[in-house]
């Protein structure tokens, strides 16, 4: 869903085995280095599939709790901010990885997670004058899929109303007042 300060990227993998698996979601952008702040580990990506042996100035940073967490890609005039909602038990790397050649490099980062169906939500964030607009990305309990996001002036609700990610809503808000409108109503298909 593009939004006018955000992307917000939902992904939803599922097993055809109905067994356990792990999956690997990969985001690179332009930027001169990278930087995410979790707690450092000392995993690493492997050499599966056969694209990860380009990989170059690998970092390694865990998951410990269900919180969302941000891999920050500096840039000359725009720095990047990305919020993913993490998992206990992600792996998460950083990386510079090949772009429209080996020799032309850009940040990477790998976010790992494993299960029988996995969902990475994630919020993109182009920052032009260096004060991010998104405050807090927050998944709300409940049985459908409903993201909050909660920008420097109000919050934006997202919900998914069916079990699929075919179609969604949003609804604006300004915080005392409360949700005020459905901004945009997608379909998939």
């Amino acid at each position: 869903m593009i939004a006018r300060d955000y992307l917000l990227v939902v992904d939803e993998l599922r097993t055809l085995d109905g067994k356990e698996h792990t999956f690997d979601w990969l985001y690179h952008n332009k930027g001169s280095n990278i930087s995410c702040g979790l707690p450092v580990s000392k995993a690493g990506p492997g050499k599966l599939p056969p694209g990860y042996a380009y990989l170059q100035d690998i970092n390694a940073f865990e998951v410990s709790q269900e919180e969302p967490f941000e891999i920050i890609f500096p840039g000359e005039r725009v720095t990047t901010r990305l919020t993913m909602l993490g998992r206990s038990g992600d792996e998460v790397f950083t990386a510079t990885g090949p772009f429209s050649g080996v020799a032309d490099r850009v940040p990477v980062t790998i976010v790992r997670r494993k299960g029988k169906v996995v969902r990475f939500i994630s919020l993109i964030e182009p920052e032009i004058q260096k004060q991010p607009k998104v405050k807090m990305l927050t998944l709300i309990p409940g049985n459908s899929l409903q993201i909050e996001i909660t920008l420097s002036e109000g919050e934006d609700l997202v919900s998914f109303p069916t079990d699929g990610l075919e179609s969604f809503s949003v609804s604006t808000g300004s915080g005392s007042s409360g949700r005020t409108q459905v901004l945009t109503t997608e379909s998939g298909k």
